[in-house]
Parts: C-alpha cells; structure tokens; sequence
C-alpha cells in the first residue's frame, strides 16, 4: 500500500525538489548581485574622491610599516637580548669596556687608561701544554 502511495508521490515529490532548488539558485544569484552592487558602488564612491584615496593609501602604508616594524623590531630585539644575556661570565668580564662601565665605575675605567695594555703579558698565567 505504502509502495503505491509513494508512485503516486513521486511525480509530486520531484517538482517540489526542482521548486526547492530553483528558489534556492534564485536566492544565490541575487545575494551575490547584491554583493557585487554593494562592492561596486563603494569602489565608485572610493575612486570619485581624492580624500578617500589618500586616505586609503596612507592606512594601507601604515598598516604595511607597522607589519614590517613589529615583525623586524621583535626579530632585532631578540637577537640583541640573545646577545647580551647568552654571553658566558668570563666572556663578559673580560671583554673591553664601553662608555657605560666607564661611567659606572670612572675610577677604574682611569685607572685602565693610564696602565695601558701590554700584549706581552696578555698570556701569563694561562697554560698552553702540559709540562
């Protein structure tokens, strides 16, 4: 019986799909020709007027430097901190003074100018083969 009913329907039950699908296409089409509208009128709005043009440009190249910015700046300043902080002890105090050490410690930064360096003494102490 149920068989019978559903060969009647059939017919029925296609043309309401195809009814479906064709109302379904037609709400497709017509969003994306509004969209397209939408967008259109805003490029015509946007080409007609410098200011908007100008105004465009200058937060595309702002945006642009600030990109290039914050991703080159974080990249410098990880390689200056890696630089600073990733230097053994001994590297550190050993290596030459700068301006900084001669401000916070003027007197021994006197001192080492006036003795001077002697690269003669600049291996004493240090043991380069076994005896």
């Amino acid at each position: 019986g149920q068989a019978k009913v559903e060969r009647d329907n059939h017919d029925l039950n296609k043309e309401k799909i195809k009814l479906e699908s064709s109302e379904r296409r037609k709400t497709i089409l017509e969003a994306v020709s509004s969209v397209g509208n939408m967008i259109g009128t805003g490029i015509d709005a946007l080409i007609s007027n410098k200011e908007k043009i100008y105004g465009a440009a200058t937060t595309v190249f702002f945006i642009a430097g600030g990109y290039y910015v914050a991703k080159h700046g974080t990249v410098m300043s990880a390689r200056f901190l890696e630089a600073r902080l990733g230097k053994p002890t001994l590297v550190r105090e050993t290596s030459r003074a700068n301006y900084k050490d001669t401000l916070r410690h003027p007197i021994a930064a006197a001192v080492r100018k006036w003795q001077g360096r002697n690269d003669a003494d600049a291996l004493k102490g240090v043991v380069t083969a076994r005896p």
